[in-house]
């Protein structure tokens, strides 16, 4: 995630997905490596948000568009 988001601090990052564990839509599962290695997936009812984000997306896109012409 950090390279597709490549200005957002670790910090902000690591607090992003916590967040995003604690309403259920990331599940975390930590391996006991060294070094430490974490990995996210969605969750099912992480799935069920695809649609509204793919909304605000295109909402998103909408508005840049407007914005250039």
């Amino acid at each position: 995630m950090k390279r597709l988001i490549p200005m957002i601090s670790e910090k902000m990052l690591i607090q992003e997905l916590k967040n995003l564990v604690a309403f259920g839509i990331l599940h975390r599962k930590a391996y006991k490596e060294i070094p430490p290695r974490v990995e996210y997936s969605l969750t099912s009812y992480g799935h069920k948000v695809l649609p509204i984000i793919d909304q605000i997306k295109t909402f998103g896109n909408i508005l840049i568009e407007k914005d250039h012409s």
